[in-house]
C-alpha cells in the first residue's frame, strides 16, 4: 500500500529499526559512549538550577497570592514586589556560584602546583 511504501522510504535505517543503507549508524567504541562525564555534570547542573528556579517560582506566586490577600497593594506594586524578590533571590545565587567557582579555581591551582613538586 501507498502508506506501508511511505514509511518504509521513511526509515532509512537512521532511526535503528532496519531498512536502508544503516547511514546514520554509530560504529566503533569511540561512537558508543553516549555521554561523557562533563556532559553528564553539565545535564545534572542543568536539571539542579530548572529545579532550584521552579521552587523560587513556587514561592514568589505564594508571595503574589499573600499580598494580594493583603490588598494594601495595587497589581502593579505586587508585581514590582514579585520582581525585586525574583531579582534579590537569583543575584545571591549568581554570588554563591561565583564563589564556588572561584574556590574550586583555586583548588584546582594548588592541585597543579603539587603536581609540578
Amino acid at each position: 500500500s501507498r502508506r506501508h511504501r511511505t514509511w518504509r522510504n521513511a526509515n532509512d535505517g537512521r532511526d535503528g529499526r532496519g531498512g536502508g543503507s544503516g547511514r546514520g549508524r554509530s560504529h566503533g567504541p569511540e561512537k558508543q559512549m553516549l555521554l561523557t562525564e562533563q556532559a553528564l555534570q553539565e545535564g545534572a547542573t542543568s536539571l539542579a538550577l530548572h529545579e532550584k528556579k521552579r521552587r523560587l517560582e513556587g514561592q514568589l506566586l505564594e508571595l503574589r497570592d499573600r499580598l494580594e490577600g493583603e490588598g494594601r497593594l495595587d497589581d502593579e506594586e505586587i508585581e514590582k514586589e514579585v520582581q525585586w524578590e525574583r531579582e534579590r533571590v537569583m543575584e545571591r545565587w549568581r554570588i554563591e556560584e561565583e564563589r564556588k567557582d572561584r574556590a574550586e579555581r583555586e583548588r584546582q591551582q594548588r592541585l597543579e602546583g603539587q603536581v609540578e613538586e
